[in-house]
């Protein structure tokens, strides 16, 4: 997600939640959570949106979250922070418990 599809985005998360992948290609527990979430998403038949931000190339999107480290994952629905968060990664059983609960 960029600049230029933010409102797009948002909008989809009018039906269905949008979770903000805020990533880095030089993050290390980025790069081990990504598989898991490809993983997930496939498994959950897309009933949630994989919105992936690049904390480098999107530094406003990353300040409006109040996102200061990453991996960060964030809930959206409607347009609105939903309440959950996650920020670092602890292993493919916590991330796919934090997904269960959207």
């Amino acid at each position: 997600m960029t600049a230029a599809n933010y409102e797009q985005v948002m909008r989809m998360s009018a039906t269905r939640p949008v979770v903000l992948n805020f990533t880095a290609s030089w993050c290390h527990l980025c790069q081990k959570m990504k598989p898991y979430l490809q993983q997930y998403n496939t498994a959950d038949n897309g009933s949630w949106v994989w919105a992936r931000v690049d904390a480098d190339a999107n530094r406003a999107i990353m300040q409006k979250y109040g996102v200061r480290g990453i991996p960060t994952l964030i809930n959206v629905q409607n347009g609105q922070k939903a309440g959950s968060r996650m920020v670092g990664y602890d292993g493919p059983q916590a991330l796919r418990t934090w997904l269960n609960n959207l």
